[in-house]
């Protein structure tokens, strides 16, 4: 896997559920209609990576908020069966829970990328290994996911 490429399924879902949101009522075509399932894996891929990188006994936060990124994968993954099953209904996934979950995931990985901006070289101390300019860019690529979906499906 190309590190990458996760930033490139943040961006192509970002833009997809856009895409989906203008035209929602209508008809229209998706560019990869399979990005959601692919966003929702890179989402607790780059997750882990930042989250064992970070002295998790520093950040506790880190570990409660698991529960919200799988709340968030599974969200993507009901939202790529709906475009599969070519039914998408945002009323089915809008739930004051899953917006909760977007929310909260995309503060937890603002958050993170907005640390490691500041802490530089110190950020990850427990991986000296990680490339911290890639995950900071896959952080925020994430978070604007996260928060792109968030407003739309708060929106309807």
């Amino acid at each position: 896997m190309n590190n990458n490429d996760i930033i490139s399924v943040f961006n192509q879902a970002a833009a997809e559920l856009k895409n989906i949101r203008v035209n929602y009522h209508g008809t229209f075509a998706l560019t990869n209609p399979r990005i959601f399932s692919a966003a929702a894996s890179y989402l607790k891929v780059v997750w882990l990576n930042a989250a064992t990188g970070l002295h998790s006994s520093r950040y506790p936060e880190l570990l409660t908020c698991i529960g919200r990124i799988n709340q968030v994968e599974a969200l993507f993954m009901t939202l790529d069966k709906q475009i599969v099953d070519n039914a998408i209904n945002f009323y089915g996934i809008n739930s004051p829970d899953n917006l909760d979950a977007l929310l909260m995931a995309h503060i937890a990985f603002k958050g993170i990328s907005q640390f490691a901006a500041v802490e530089d070289k110190y950020a990850f101390p427990a991986n000296e290994q990680i490339n911290r300019e890639l995950l900071t860019a896959e952080l925020e690529a994430a978070s604007e996911l996260l928060r792109v979906t968030y407003k739309i499906l708060r929106d309807e």
